[in-house]
């Protein structure tokens, strides 16, 4: 059976690859490089007088500031002495008060952070009251303490003469490079960025940030060295780490850190004050100063020109730091909204669009047919190559299990992984989101948007145009349900007196049972890749030239000017270098649990959490709370006769080559469905007005979510309440974008979800012991007549992978993180976001067609 399976995969490749469904043939193995060994350096440098001349912007800056304040004292007498008093407590500065305002060495200015100088302004006023005649009162001081702007103009910013060169050489040479500074991470990022370097560096510790202490304590060059040796996987530690700066602080740091400390004289110090300060070498810039290269620690001698020596070092520094992109819409996440909106921005031929997934393409690859087959969906399931493979923290009401959440890393997001169900939930769904807060979308807000992204495969205009679309990019068709057992559940589910919908996305949208709608087209699914993109990917027939599709490629966060947001800094597979990309727009659609997480690493989120994890918090928003899910228990019964996919695996390998054959050359059969042809929505009680829970049939028993039931034939019910109380949070583990975020959804908790689970136990049960089913009815499996229903639940619930919620929209900002009207984050600017996490609440059912309508319509405000 093994060796046929293998025949039959290299037999599928070589098909897949002839018929297009592959778009490369396999590629041979890359010559592999011999792996040299090479000493880890570490390069610390200061920002103000080493990178960047320091007189050039904080002279000018601090002279206005100094103006700023003392205009809010009327007492001209005190006006002047307070001028003097400020120059010298802040700059060391003695000179004439009417000239620019130089720093010394040892003042505040040179050293200390933005938020001490408002605290030594207030200090030297209340002071000064004496030398100005008590000319200053309390509230002059106050209003002072408050005109002191924090904010800097990049612009102004001048680098030190041959100092960026210099940093590109260091890296190009294999060392580490670091930023330490006493400024607030907001204005060094801003600077970096304004002058096209940020990308340049590999860690920056910035004044505000948590763990930073006050220069020259050797705690700053331990906690960067500790996090770059753990963000590039440097077991030992660094072999050298060498400081540079223009202040004795400085020196003194590199020194108690045992560092190599080298002082520079482009900024505040002299050489007599650099020396005095500890064992050190004095360079007059930055340019001056000499690094040895990493050795070569492995035996060998390799000789290698300086990039000084060469035009293409020259190059490669170059092409280093330069942005990758510059472009007027950046989407985060090529998903199920990623693609849409992407494709909406597109529209417009002026307007260039950069498309960013974590994930790898669905095409091209040697097993991405398992991704296009909709039979093979759970191949995909818990394959890391497709799936972010997610586990929620242990549920202490399902007897500690952990959760698996699947979640798409592919171009087409979980609409690449997901069975294809297309639901649009309830209208009562909508109303109550306007209800909570998300003005803008109520069942008649969306509706034209729903109608407006499908093209139904049943599409009638006087039978159901009113609530169907059929000029859509996304393929909607009607199942066929003619398998013997989806015929014997419809009978029964007429027969257990539920309503029975003609079709539950128009007139009876969300209410009865009936044949389920697919996102399958000609056999195929039809994921949000291949219903949005299909111009838009290289290699189509119409490609669409202004928007460009980049797949393995990680956002590791967003970058801000001030509260808007500029772009991102992004890392591809396999580079250790991350690069920048500038964008007038920011449209984040990774879904309920990467965009939170993204989030929080760019500074946005709870403030407490963020301090956590040394994270300086940009907009205190409750960024990934209100985290829901649907929860769902199968109930499944043995079956009389062999009509099951119990004899569709590889147990059976010539029902596999038939099913994989007919799916190949016809598109239909076995293989062109997920299975999960009739199903919908019912009422667990008489005293439920609107149905609360859904319901699928499935022919064949499974295990878990993948693998199927080797007890034998067998059928099942998927069933779960669709509107849960229970709500819980997503939080990060780390600030390393890499480790999964803490998932916490509190399933279960409260006693309303409990008593609908165990109600919808109740109704599956109803539903399979009616007399339609009485041919096929082989006595039930699971939970089996001795099964306790509660420890059944504690012990098998599922999630149905529906998590969202965890950016809310709304108006307040107490509660919801982004605007209903158009996505906007809350008090920020350039970043929008588009996916499940801005649900106010779960709807009833699957959520991906509601995410796709979504996206649809906030492309229309966000255009």
């Amino acid at each position: 059976h093994n060796k046929l399976s293998r025949i039959m995969a290299a037999v599928l490749r070589q098909i897949l690859f002839r018929t297009g469904l592959s778009r490369t043939a396999p590629r041979a193995v890359a010559n592999r490089k011999e792996y040299r060994k090479k000493e880890e350096v570490l390069v610390i440098l200061d920002k103000d007088g080493t990178i960047f001349e320091f007189h050039s912007f904080w002279s000018p800056w601090l002279t206005n500031n100094i103006e700023q304040v003392v205009s809010q004292i009327q007492n001209p007498e005190s006006v002047t002495a307070g001028r003097a008093a400020l120059r010298k407590a802040l700059a060391g500065d003695t000179g004439p008060v009417d000239t620019i305002v130089k720093c010394s060495s040892d003042s505040p200015m040179a050293h200390f952070s933005l938020e001490s100088m408002v605290d030594i302004i207030g200090e030297t006023l209340t002071n000064n009251k004496e030398m100005a005649g008590n000319g200053i009162t309390d509230e002059e001081a106050a209003r002072a303490k408050t005109a002191f702007n924090m904010e800097v103009d990049a612009r102004n910013a001048i680098p030190v003469e041959g100092a960026i060169r210099w940093c590109q050489d260091i890296k190009l040479r294999g060392a580490k490079l670091a930023v330490c500074t006493s400024d607030n991470r907001a204005n060094t990022e801003e600077m970096l960025i304004d002058k096209g370097v940020f990308s340049l560096f590999d860690d920056i510790l910035c004044a505000d940030d948590i763990g930073y202490k006050q220069k020259p304590h050797a705690d700053n060059i331990a906690l960067l060295s500790d996090r770059m040796a753990k963000k590039f996987e440097i077991t030992n530690g660094f072999d050298r780490i060498v400081m540079i700066g223009d202040s004795p602080l400085d020196v003194e740091m590199g020194v108690n850190a045992g560092a190599t400390s080298i002082g520079v004289l482009t900024g505040v110090s002299s050489k007599e004050t650099l020396q005095a300060a500890g064992p050190t070498k004095i360079e007059p810039t930055l340019a001056h100063v000499y690094i040895p290269p990493p050795e070569d620690t492995s035996g060998s001698q390799t000789t290698e020109k300086t990039p000084t020596e060469t035009n293409e070092g020259s190059e490669k520094a170059q092409s280093r730091t330069k942005s990758y992109e510059n472009v007027d819409v950046l989407v985060i996440g090529g998903g199920s909204a990623g693609c849409t909106v992407a494709a909406r921005m597109s529209e417009d031929s002026n307007r260039s669009v950069l498309l960013l997934e974590a994930g790898s393409s669905d095409r091209g690859l040697l097993d991405s047919w398992h991704i296009h087959m909709p039979a093979a969906l759970t191949y995909n399931i818990g394959n890391p190559k497709y799936d972010w493979c997610y586990e929620t923290e242990p549920q202490e009401v399902l007897a500690n299990r952990r959760l698996h959440w699947p979640r798409g890393k592919v171009l087409g997001g979980s609409s690449s992984l997901n069975a294809m169900v297309y639901v649009r939930g309830h209208p009562g769904d909508y109303d109550r989101w306007e209800q909570e807060g998300a003005t803008g979308w109520s069942w008649n807000d969306v509706l034209p948007y729903y109608r407006k992204s499908e093209t139904f495969s049943h599409y009638n205009k006087d039978v159901n145009g009113q609530f169907r679309g059929d000029q859509g990019d996304l393929y909607v068709t009607h199942a066929a349900a003619d398998h013997p057992l989806a015929v014997a559940f419809m009978g029964a589910a007429k027969q257990a007196g539920i309503p029975i919908a003609d079709d539950m996305n128009g007139s009876e949208c969300g209410d009865g049972l009936g044949v389920m709608d697919f996102t399958i087209k000609d056999g195929k699914r039809w994921s949000s890749a291949e219903a949005h993109l299909g111009k838009g990917i290289k290699g189509n027939n119409e490609p669409r030239e202004n928007l460009t599709v980049q797949t393995d490629t990680q956002v590791q966060r967003l970058l801000f000017s001030g509260n808007r947001c500029i772009g991102a800094e992004i890392r591809m597979k396999g580079e250790n270098d991350t690069k920048i990309v500038y964008a007038d727009k920011v449209v984040l659609s990774g879904g309920s649990i990467n965009t939170p997480q993204l989030l929080m690493l760019s500074g946005v989120g709870l403030e407490k959490d963020l301090h956590e994890h040394g994270i300086s918090c940009r907009a205190d928003l409750p960024v990934g709370q209100n985290l829901q899910d649907h929860m769902e228990v199968y109930v499944q019964q043995y079956c009389t006769k062999p009509v099951t996919l119990y004899s569709a695996q590889w147990q059976f390998p010539h029902n596999m080559v038939k099913i994989g054959l007919e799916w190949i050359t016809n598109g239909t059969g076995w293989g062109a469905t997920s299975h999960m042809e009739v199903g919908g929505f019912l009422r667990t009680s008489d005293s439920v007005t609107q149905p609360n829970a859904q319901i699928h049939f499935f022919p064949g028993m499974v295990t878990g979510q993948a693998s199927m039931d080797p007890r034998g034939h067998g059928f099942q019910l998927h069933i779960g309440p669709m509107r849960p109380t229970s709500v819980g949070s997503l939080k990060l583990r780390s600030a390393d974008p890499n480790d999964h975020p803490i998932l916490d959804p509190k399933v279960l908790s409260t006693k309303h979800d409990w008593n609908e689970m165990r109600e919808c136990i109740k109704v599956a049960r109803e539903i399979i012991n009616q007399e339609a089913f009485a041919e096929f009815n082989g006595g039930e499996a699971s939970p089996g007549d001795d099964y306790d229903v509660d420890e059944y639940i504690r012990q098998h619930a599922e999630s149905a992978y529906h998590p969202c919620g965890t950016c809310r929209m709304g108006n307040d900002t107490t509660v919801s993180v982004v605007n209903p009207h158009d996505l906007k984050i809350h008090g920020l600017e350039g970043v929008h976001v588009v996916d499940a996490s801005v649900m106010p609440s779960i709807i009833s059912g699957n959520l991906n067609g509601c995410v796709i309508m979504m996206a649809e319509k906030a492309s229309a405000s966000i255009a």
